[in-house]
């Protein structure tokens, strides 16, 4: 058995990188090249790497409290740019790379949105970007990811406070644009202790992550913490995960991986994947945590996943249902490690009627099944509070709220005057849930309930509904609601990838059928798109009020049924 928990705590991310170059240079961390290989880099090997990028940076001009957008398509290289941020006390932040930069990209325009609001900080990009025409941005403020610095002298270090800004995670946006979310090293460190405690990390230990490095789960979860608890470490090129899902699964049988992460939206690919190709002779049988999360957890591909890959040596209670958000750090939640999910069934009247839970007891009526996340981390609080403020006893639903030292400092609003807050104050999530038996259940996002007959009904949940009793495919339904001037009230709009065919057109029927007969509820739009219409956050949740806005704004076309 390795060494349970740090004996000592760190106060800054420098401090944590020094302490593991030091004291653990040989752990590495393994790249997972597209066709499986894995190159591997040492912790020492990359404190010195970082220290000379920190001397290029400071050749450019920049200082310590001066902001950093890291837009690399690599993680080996958003890794080593992230560090020789840190290390010189520059704040980073970490956006997904566009491949090009017409107006209609979304990860371009993020980049120009956050590039303006850092009041135009130097960029790192790909270096495959060189020939491209940059609008909005000032070509001499641009660093491409591949500038030679191994013969550059190694940078001095900067000390950090606890309390200063160490990185900016700009939240990936599913009920609005994207806000500058300030984390310090407080913040990162207190999280990173609480998740690794909650894991019950050991020096030993191995994690594998395909999320994206700009999402807090990539980096946080499977980067930071790992460095922070010295073990070993694997990363997968996101794009990768997607092309060929099963390199995450070998990647985890051939280096035994212990800890990893999945959220529902990844958990449905590989299921997909797994009705045409076999994964091959693989092991899975030392994973103890595959963290399920980011997005609303579908227990249906939850216990398919379950089921596929148990002959692989997967074990039930290695599922780990758990709930977090970028202003809390990360971790809020977790289902206890080593324990198997827990699925209730609940009536959905008194769910969508009386903001109650009341456990299915058999009786002829819907139903609604949801994947409990847990209890909360070490050094975290919840409650669950009415609009008003008021916190509502246990069974009942309302508004998700936290506090503890993980919680972050604010919201980016200006360079010099970042928006601030009270460390004692609750945290509202925006998200909607409930207690019940000391474990916390989510229902969905405040801003995606939909109001009809009476009733609130949440957008995830009718279409978890649907996917399952109409025989869709997950992420190829959305249902969402918008406020119809003309009727006076909330409407359902549905939308579905599909051609304007005889067969998509049943099925519009038949779901629409199916709202009307057996929940009581009209859905007042279908409109047919494709797959890349629909906009997600890096985590896979779709940005609902981005496509409903699309269609109110005439760029998408209802069908007639």
């Amino acid at each position: 058995m390795g060494e349970r928990y740090r004996e000592t705590a760190c106060t800054s991310l420098q401090q944590v990188l020094i302490e593991a170059a030091e004291k653990h240079g040989e752990l590495t961390i393994g790249f997972v090249e597209s066709n499986g290989e894995i190159q591997d880099i040492r912790y020492d090997q990359l404190f010195r790497n970082a220290k000379k990028i920190l001397t290029a940076l400071r050749e450019r001009g920049l200082r310590e409290g001066d902001y950093l957008i890291l837009a690399s398509d690599s993680n080996k290289r958003t890794i080593s740019f992230f560090w020789a941020a840190v290390l010189g006390g520059i704040i980073p932040t970490i956006l997904q790379p566009p491949v090009s930069f017409n107006s209609h990209n979304p990860a371009a325009e993020k980049l120009y949105s956050v590039y303006d609001l850092l009041n135009q900080p130097c960029l790192i990009l790909p270096s495959s970007l060189k020939d491209t025409h940059f609008e909005h941005i000032d070509k001499g403020q641009i660093i491409y990811d591949n500038i030679c610095f191994e013969n550059l002298s190694e940078g001095v270090t900067t000390a950090s406070k606890p309390e200063d800004t160490a990185y900016i995670q700009f939240s990936s946006g599913s009920t609005g644009n994207p806000k500058g979310v300030m984390l310090s090293h407080e913040n990162l460190l207190t999280n990173a202790d609480s998740i690794a405690e909650g894991l019950k990390l050991s020096s030993l230990d191995c994690t594998a992550n395909w999320m994206p490095l700009y999402h807090d789960m990539g980096l946080i979860g499977y980067h930071i913490t790992p460095i922070y608890y010295s073990h070993y470490q694997i990363h997968i090129e996101t794009i990768d995960f997607i092309k060929n899902p099963f390199l995450w699964l070998q990647a985890m049988s051939e280096r035994k991986v212990n800890i990893s992460g999945c959220p529902n939206f990844g958990l449905a690919l590989v299921n997909r994947h797994m009705l045409r190709k076999d994964p091959g002779n693989i092991d899975l049988s030392n994973l103890r945590g595959l963290l399920n999360g980011a997005e609303p957890i579908s227990p249906e591909i939850m216990e398919q996943f379950i089921e596929n890959f148990r002959k692989y040596g997967f074990r039930e209670n290695a599922m780990m249902p758990v709930y977090g958000m970028a202003e809390a750090t990360l971790a809020i939640t977790f289902n206890p490690i080593g324990t198997k999910p827990i699925v209730t069934t609940f009536k959905r009247y008194c769910l969508v009627k009386n903001n109650a839970a009341r456990i299915y007891n058999g009786s002829m009526e819907e139903t609604q099944r949801i994947v409990s996340v847990g209890k909360p981390l070490s050094g975290v609080e919840i409650s669950i509070q009415s609009r008003k403020g008021d916190i509502l006893k246990d069974g009942m639903v309302g508004e998700i709220c936290v506090k503890g030292k993980s919680v972050f400092q604010g919201y980016f609003r200006d360079k010099d005057k970042p928006e601030s807050k009270n460390k004692n104050e609750w945290f509202r999530t925006g998200d909607q849930g409930f207690i019940l038996m000391d474990d916390l259940y989510i229902t969905g996002r405040y801003k995606d309930i939909i109001f009809i007959n009476g009733s609130n009904y949440y957008a995830n949940d009718l279409e978890a509904t649907a996917i399952r009793e109409c025989d869709l495919v997950y992420g190829k339904f959305i249902i969402g609601g918008y406020h119809d001037e003309k009727k006076g009230h909330d409407s359902i709009i549905a939308f579905m990838v599909g051609s304007d065919n005889q067969a998509t057109r049943s099925k519009c029927k038949e779901v629409g059928s199916y709202f009307l007969n057996k929940l009581g509820i009209p859905i007042s739009n279908f409109v047919l798109v494709r797959s890349n219409q629909i906009p997600k956050t890096s985590s896979g949740k779709i940005k609902r009020y981005k496509i409903i806005q699309a269609f109110q704004g005439g760029e998408l076309k209802e069908i007639s049924i």
